[in-house]
């Protein structure tokens, strides 16, 4: 029995009209069964009702469902986004599709300016390429950290928040920088982002030492994320709840989970999904060059790691990012019974694409949206993953 099924050579590719069916499609919120994708020039043109069109160009068992959107990895099999060249970060893209991710930003931790300015060329070049997973922006997360909870970060390049160095980072990235990540206790930080609101940025609070106060301010002025929500923040403490407590009563907050097993306790996935709800939680990887990779000693932009048993830490015991895969992260969240199949995959794509203001572009099925998504068998593995309307088969035989 396969899984799928393929229209004659002549009638693929994005400029063709190709209808696309599957025992169920997500669609706004539910796994519905009776309707079918109408795909042409790469965009979603329509939902159609199945009783309607004779024979889809595409038949799959199992579920169809958006693209996943990772707006949080810093690298991915091998592949250490600071350090990568084009061509690298090329093969990245591609091997993203494996485990269902067709949109992300790739992300860079504090470094030195000069560095950071060249992981910026070469995303930026890496981005013009079609192949793969797409990249939709750059997420800086650093250098405008708190020394306090730099976490894995190089605290030797930590600096106060610079509208200048953001605006040259920005001009040199063509634009293409979507997300930065500040301490909002730090000096200049208000004007900061501020700014950085007004240039279409979305502005992420964390590895920070902030008050609440100080967090409140941070998203009056325009912040709406907080990275890895319990991770190098501020402990909360029930005089001063801090970033923490703000960032879980703050309705004007996405929060970011990182569903591991390492990073957060199931509890507190449990606590930060009443207080946030599904709606403004995002799931992310964080991930790294060991993420897809067996456990062993890795070596990350000149700091040593070691995974094991999927987690990954420097040689002092520290958290070190992830090995965590995107797909993973959903199937995690569903197995611990926090959140349903539904939700958890709006929490890996529509609520991300939200985030960036990006959703009438993708990360859904409405009309003149991008045609990526996902196909998955009955146990989540990925079947095909589909951008831009052309169709990227991974299992080939899944029987």
């Amino acid at each position: 029995m396969t899984f799928f099924s393929q229209p004659p050579l002549f009638n693929r590719g994005i400029f063709m009209r190709l209808i696309v069916a599957a025992d169920k499609l997500l669609y706004n919120g539910e796994l519905v069964d009776d309707h079918v994708l109408e795909i042409k020039h790469g965009k979603i043109v329509n939902l159609l009702s199945k009783e309607t069109v004779r024979k889809p160009d595409y038949t799959y068992r199992g579920i169809i469902a958006p693209g996943l959107i990772d707006t949080h990895i810093h690298g991915y099999e091998g592949v250490e986004v600071i350090d990568a060249s084009v061509e690298e970060l090329v093969t990245m893209k591609q091997k993203l599709l494996k485990c269902g991710v067709t949109s992300f930003l790739p992300t860079l931790q504090t470094d030195a300016p000069d560095k950071i300015s060249q992981a910026i060329n070469n995303i930026t070049e890496a981005q013009k390429n079609s192949q793969g997973a797409q990249i939709v922006g750059i997420f800086l997360e650093g250098p405008f950290l708190a020394e306090a909870f730099k976490g894995a970060q190089d605290g030797r390049f930590l600096q106060e928040p610079s509208i200048e160095q953001l605006r040259e980072w920005q001009a040199e990235s063509d634009g293409l920088i979507k997300k930065i990540a500040i301490a909002p206790e730090l000096a200049g930080a208000s004007e900061f982002i501020t700014y950085a609101t007004q240039q279409g940025i979305v502005v992420a609070i964390g590895h920070s030492n902030a008050t609440a106060a100080e967090a409140e301010n941070a998203i009056d002025n325009g912040a709406t994320v907080a990275i890895h929500t319990f991770n190098a923040m501020r402990y909360l403490h029930h005089r001063e709840p801090g970033i923490i407590g703000e960032s879980l009563i703050n309705d004007d907050l996405y929060a970011e989970l990182i569903c591991d097993g390492y990073h957060l306790d199931k509890r507190i996935v449990d606590l930060i999904l009443r207080a946030k709800g599904v709606d403004r939680s995002l799931l992310i990887t964080d991930g790294t060059k060991a993420s897809g990779l067996p456990d062993g000693d890795y070596n990350r932009s000149g700091v040593p790691i070691q995974v094991r048993g999927g987690a990954v830490r420097t040689k002092d015991g520290a958290l070190a990012g992830s090995s965590l895969s995107l797909l993973q992260a959903v199937k995690n969240i569903v197995t611990w019974d926090k959140v349903s199949l539904v939700e958890a995959l709006q929490m890996a794509t529509i609520n991300p694409a939200k985030s960036l203001k990006l959703e009438k572009e993708f990360g859904g099925f409405c009309k003149g949206a991008r045609a990526d998504f996902v196909v998955l068998d009955v146990q989540l593995d990925v079947i095909a993953t589909w951008v831009n309307g052309v169709e990227n088969l991974i299992n080939k035989e899944n029987e």
